[in-house]
């Protein structure tokens, strides 16, 4: 793989630019090391919600649920709460987006803090009910109406009845 020849190649060296430095804190951390490459990032003072966020979106392309899983569960108490809602909404849009995986993206959405990310990932999970309820839950017109645009996509009328007559009645 990619990661294979990268961690092989002759040019490994934490002597090297910032940008390889970060490219080998991915590659640890995507390789489940994420002991070591939480040391880089300290270390060397790394930009590490860009480093996690992407080897956050590598793991979900390997589709290994576990992998994820342990990731972010390290991750949670490394990060800020706005920054772990964000890795993990990129993590849930890649598993989507990237592998199809419908049910391992919702399993994640239990762990997002954020009342936005969760409808946001609840419409990349087509999830329509559950994305209106949660954008009503905090009184987010433009969430509803974000619903609204799915449900018309796709053709779901129970969720586009529900978002148009929120949207009426709370103009």
């Amino acid at each position: 793989t990619e990661k294979e020849k990268f961690v092989f190649s002759e040019d490994i060296s934490l002597f090297g630019s910032k940008k390889k430095k970060c490219e080998i804190a991915e590659v640890a951390i995507s390789f489940g090391l994420f002991d070591l490459g939480y040391r880089l990032i300290n270390e060397f003072r790394l930009p590490d919600v860009s480093i996690y966020a992407n080897a956050a979106v590598s793991l979900a392309a390997s589709g290994s649920m576990t992998k994820i899983t342990d990731f972010l569960g390290n991750l949670k108490e490394s990060v800020q709460e706005n920054d772990f809602n964000e890795i993990c909404y990129q993590v849930i849009v890649a598993l989507v987006n990237g592998k199809g995986d419908l049910k391992g993206a919702e399993k994640l959405i239990v762990r997002l803090s954020d009342e936005k990310y969760r409808y946001k990932s609840l419409i990349k999970c087509n999830k329509l009910k559950q994305a209106y309820l949660s954008a009503v839950k905090i009184g987010d017109r433009a969430g509803v109406q974000e619903v609204l645009d799915e449900a018309k996509r796709t053709n779901s009328k129970f969720a586009q009845d529900l978002c148009i007559r929120y949207l009426e009645q709370n103009k």
